[in-house]
């Protein structure tokens, strides 16, 4: 039977630094991972997919840009350029000849853009109620409410603001 020689290891409490001297971690901000992160954004892929791509959390990207503001101002005109991308793709295909693919197009549309998408969109939200005196309350959203509107308290008509 072999005896084992006991080792002393030292731990140190100091925390670790760099060779800068600074304490903790390098960052894994670089300029080639802000060139990659934006490349892709500004192809007009989500955010979260682009930081999962060049292998960093969501969360260490807007610990860049809050670290880095020149980069949160690059992030915001990629983000836009994606999203001009996109958008001329489908004004695009609302002057093709093809009927089919203008009408899928205009419905996108309606369906994405803000200030259409609340009125056009397919999202529903639906909310029940608890039980009250027999029945349940059913509200489906978005709804738009009618001129008129019947008061069930005092079956008097109001009018809608």
């Amino acid at each position: 039977m072999r005896l084992l020689k006991p080792s002393i290891s030292i731990v140190s409490t100091a925390p670790a630094r760099r060779k800068n001297g600074k304490p903790g971690r390098k960052t894994k901000f670089t300029p080639e991972l802000s060139r990659r992160i934006l490349r892709l954004i500004s192809k007009g892929i989500p955010v979260s997919h682009a930081t999962r791509a060049c292998g960093i959390t969501f969360q260490s990207f807007r610990n860049f840009q809050q670290a880095y503001p020149d980069f949160e101002d690059k992030c915001r005109n990629a983000l836009s350029a994606g999203i001009r991308r996109r958008v001329e793709i489908v004004e695009k295909c609302c002057r093709s000849q093809d009927e089919g693919l203008r009408l899928r197009a205009a419905q996108w549309w309606l369906t994405h853009i803000p200030g259409a998408a609340e009125y056009f969109s397919e999202t529903r939200k639906i909310e029940l109620s608890g039980e009250l005196d027999g029945r349940v309350a059913v509200l489906v959203w978005p709804h738009h409410a009618p001129k008129d509107i019947t008061n069930e308290s005092n079956d008097s008509i109001t009018r809608a603001p």
